[in-house]
């Protein structure tokens, strides 16, 4: 299933008529929101999300040409090929982001037609140009973001899961939106590092403290937020200082806390999945597979046999 995201067009919904598009696949997830009035009475149509998703195999696929309806920030997870905006050509690859505004001719033609993988996020309301513009967009459409993709990816998780028309949705989108707007604002306005003349390492080490404290129940901006900085100059000083961003290591260190528990105690798998921070047991069990190789289950089997083997050989052993 593809998308054409330049011809998609928001309809509003009357008070009546809630209801939300969507599609959802291993490689494919999109959600077009559809705004009730009392709910677009309350945000007064500043900024909103039309719709966003995630495209993870777009196999050998090309764009355009094509005149662009809307505002679109684009994310590129993966692959790489040459993006055309109004006959300026770029080369583009995993890491770059990229704004499409209304009115722009564009073409995008893969490598070798190889896949390349996106998220992406269509915007309404009246501010958007101006967000854009702060955003640094007007000057440059085109760069390539120094924060971790993981991080876009979480954002978008986040939003795609506010599917349900309702208040209380309709805020926490616009408050991811915002969240997104920080992490492309903040390398056109990087935090300068000689602000209060604190090391990188100081920072670094409160970071690490924090996690290990609090590991279980935290995301990476209460990490930021705890130490007094951006979410993006954490970023920056993790990959500098552990070469991992702030997610990779949190993961990493749940991951190994759950390791623990698997061989030190009985408690069951879902159990020691929600004590490390995961709530879901399916993705708890693909994260420990990924990182150690076998399933938690099978782990403290293979545990369990291996000190059965070694009890036998010290039995064996006394009895000489």
């Amino acid at each position: 299933m593809q998308i054409v995201v330049f011809s998609v067009i928001d309809v509003w919904k009357s008070e009546r008529e809630r209801s939300v598009i969507m599609s959802s696949s291993d490689k494919y997830r999109f959600v077009s929101f559809c705004h009730s009035m009392d709910c677009v009475n309350v945000l007064d149509c500043g900024l909103f999300v039309k719709n966003c998703g995630i495209e993870r195999n777009a196999s050998g696929m090309k764009w355009g040409p094509s005149v662009i309806k809307g505002y679109h920030i684009f994310i590129v997870l993966a692959g790489r090929g040459q993006l055309c905006l109004n006959d300026q050509k770029r080369q583009i690859s995993a890491g770059t982001v990229f704004v499409l505004f209304d009115g722009m001719e564009m073409e995008y033609r893969p490598d070798n037609g190889a896949s390349w993988q996106y998220a992406w996020v269509t915007l309404g309301g009246k501010n958007v140009l101006s967000h854009l513009k702060e955003a640094g967009f007007f000057r440059n459409p085109v760069r390539q973001c120094s924060c971790s993709l993981d991080d876009f990816v979480e954002i978008l998780d986040n939003m795609l899961s506010t599917a349900e028309p309702s208040l209380s949705n309709e805020l926490r989108r616009n408050s991811y939106l915002y969240e997104l707007l920080s992490l492309l604002v903040e390398p056109e306005q990087p935090q300068k590092e000689s602000s209060f003349n604190i090391p990188q390492d100081v920072y670094v080490q409160n970071a690490v403290q924090y996690i290990h404290r609090n590991y279980s129940h935290i995301k990476v901006n209460d990490i930021a937020s705890h130490i007094g900085i951006n979410r993006s100059y954490l970023t920056t000083i993790f990959k500098n200082k552990l070469s991992v961003s702030p997610q990779e290591y949190l993961v990493s260190y749940r991951l190994n806390k759950a390791r623990q528990l698997l061989q030190t105690t009985d408690l069951c798998i879902q159990e020691i999945a929600f004590r490390v921070g995961y709530d879901n047991l399916l993705t708890f069990s693909k994260m420990f597979k990924n990182t150690f190789g076998m399933s938690p289950k099978n782990y403290r089997k293979e545990i369990c046999r291996e000190a059965g083997e070694t009890a036998g050989v010290y039995a064996v052993g006394s009895e000489r």
